[in-house]
């Protein structure tokens, strides 16, 4: 019983894993790692009020209209650092960057990217991409019989399409628990990017090049800190080009066991905005 309930853990990972890369891929763009982190835990925390409220899920959860910013909920840097376990003095540059180049503001109450420069960007591309992936998890997770598991709230009615934004919302809040739960025992949430790549390809990465060009870094930046995570016996190199994750590692059972609840919140919030009977019907 417990190989089973192993194997099925360790799977139900793998898949955690290629839905966070796909997602964190098309939502990159061209950003790099620590930018395209910082966007999405912005954006996630500013809609954080809306995607939690029926009323206001059902008028913004679709692909248009965008929510206005007086229903947007900004979030301090500091917060925001706190978040991805990264130095509030490096997120406050980046935070800074990111403004200079219209990507976000900074009023007083704390960082926002505003319904203007939602509408500007590709996001809805981006969010409908993302809700394809959540689509192929769903039929991954039912293959497994995953789904048939867990009881899942019924879902809003009365969508005059498939709620897009809501479910892309839920999708990067898992992204972002998944990060968490990888970086807590590790590190920051970089280097839970570069874990979750490792997992996800089995440690066939050949270089810290080929591994850099998917996670949007430096090759010298991935060597350091690959270079640090073998020193701290999260990883083992067994041969130059080859690092991998010990499938025995306290902390990567751990975060399988944490995995499994955290697909569960995944898709009870799909259920409840709509999109897994949406999905469903196609």
């Amino acid at each position: 019983m417990g190989r089973g309930r192993s194997a099925r853990s360790s799977e139900l990972l793998r898949i955690g894993c290629e839905l966070a890369l796909d997602f964190f891929r098309a939502w990159r763009g061209d950003h790099d790692a620590i930018d395209a982190l910082v966007l999405l835990a912005v954006t996630r925390a500013n809609v954080d009020g809306i995607v939690y409220s029926r009323e206001l899920r059902t008028r913004f959860g679709g692909r248009n209209p965008i929510a206005p910013d007086d229903l947007r909920q900004p979030i301090s840097i500091e917060i925001l650092a706190q978040g991805v376990r990264l130095p509030v003095s490096l997120v406050r540059k980046r935070v800074q960057g990111l403004e200079a180049r219209d990507k976000c503001r900074t009023p007083p109450a704390g960082m926002l990217i505003t319904e203007q420069q939602v509408e500007a960007s590709h996001r809805l591309r981006v969010v409908e991409e993302v809700y394809e992936l959540l689509r192929r998890t769903e039929r991954q997770l039912q293959g497994l019989g995953f789904l048939d598991t867990i009881q899942l709230p019924p879902g809003d009615e009365g969508l005059t399409g498939p709620p897009v934004r809501s479910a892309a919302a839920h999708g990067a809040r898992y992204v972002l628990r998944l990060l968490g739960s990888v970086a807590a025992p590790i590190g920051d949430y970089v280097d839970a990017l570069l874990v979750l790549e490792l997992l996800r390809s089995d440690g066939r990465m050949r270089s810290p090049s080929q591994l850099a060009a998917v996670a949007g870094l430096s090759p010298s930046v991935v060597a350091r800190r690959l270079g640090r995570l073998v020193s701290d016996g999260v990883c083992t190199r067994e041969r130059p080009g080859r690092v991998v994750c010990p499938a025995d590692a306290a902390w990567l059972q751990a975060c399988e066991a944490r995995n499994e609840d955290d697909l569960f919140q995944l898709f009870a919030g799909l259920s409840e905005v709509g999109a897994l009977t949406a999905m469903r019907r196609g």
